[in-house]
């Protein structure tokens, strides 16, 4: 049972990581979006500001979430393997 406790309080470890990880990379996101606005920008600007945000969240933002969540579901579907095999 002690193996039981130990997984579950892993799992759960993980999971406040994740959520944490991912609520680091909205709160860099407004703040990037509220330094926008602060500038004020012409619609040249706009337009080169919001490409060049395609761009990086699709190189890093997304990546990061994916490995993330991937990581996060392989590690329950493992610990809810050996929960089951222990029941």
């Amino acid at each position: 049972m002690e193996m039981l406790t130990i997984l579950l309080i892993v799992i759960g470890l993980l999971f406040v990581i994740a959520l944490t990880i991912t609520l680091n990379i909205a709160k860099n996101h407004d703040r990037q979006i509220k330094e926008y606005e602060n500038r004020g920008a012409t619609p040249d600007e706009e337009l080169e500001r919001s490409h060049h945000y395609e761009q990086e969240s699709l190189r890093r933002n997304i990546p990061n979430l994916v490995l993330i969540y991937v990581g996060l579901f392989v590690l329950v579907f493992i610990g809810s393997i050996i929960i089951l095999t222990i029941l």
